[in-house]
């Protein structure tokens, strides 16, 4: 499994699997097609792991990984660069789930056909999804992110100020669009138990379900 910020719970955890995916047989599709049109990331993602076709068959590799490593009975750690990646699809899968979702539930010949596409929580099927909440509660931080003047700065720091932060140097990178190595796209098995043993699944009940 994935080291996230806390233990996932079921629901979070099948969220993942299905966002996975989702993103790796559409990026599959894109690559058999030799189309680099996608709606999951910014160019400079894209760019950032080769272009067009080459950025997606790197991406797509690396989200085969993860899947795998998600799948493990083993805890793995992922680097900035992959929960960038998390984070976007993560980002599309919730709106698409929860607006399918609401079409669903409203209609009921829609429910009945279509209720193994529906997520349950105690037996009751959930029609929205908050990405921004799940990120907050599983994601360690959003240093993938920062503005590139801010990225800038830290890239150049030399004052310990990136050190004291705790400031990751693949966060920079990401940040930049700089172009992906090894490191950025290291998986690693992380040898000790989780901190809380509790799965956390207590971010539905601050849902509109």
């Amino acid at each position: 499994m994935i080291r996230f910020a806390c233990k996932p719970g079921k629901i979070f955890t099948a969220v993942i699997t299905r966002s996975l995916e989702d993103v790796i047989s559409d990026l599959e599709e894109n690559i058999l097609l030799n189309d680099d049109e996608q709606i999951f990331f910014e160019d400079k993602i894209v760019e950032s792991f080769g272009g067009k076709i080459k950025g997606l068959q790197l991406i797509c590799r690396e989200f085969k990984k993860i899947l795998e490593a998600h799948h493990s009975e083993k805890i793995y750690t992922l680097t900035d660069r992959h929960f960038q990646l998390l984070d976007r699809v993560l980002g599309i899968f919730c709106d698409v789930y929860t607006g399918t979702a609401r079409d669903i539930i409203s209609e009921p010949k829609e429910l009945k056909k279509n209720k193994d596409y529906l997520l349950y929580h105690n037996e009751k099927p959930i029609f929205e999804l908050d990405s921004g909440l799940l990120m907050d509660i599983y994601f360690w931080d959003c240093d993938y992110d920062f503005p590139i003047d801010t990225a800038q700065f830290l890239k150049e720091d030399k004052t310990g100020f990136r050190d004291y932060f705790d400031v990751s140097r693949e966060a920079i990178g990401a940040s930049l669009g700089s172009p992906v190595d090894g490191s950025d796209l290291r998986i690693e098995e992380y040898e000790s138990d989780w901190d809380d043993k509790e799965e956390n699944d207590s971010w539905i009940d601050e849902l509109d379900n």
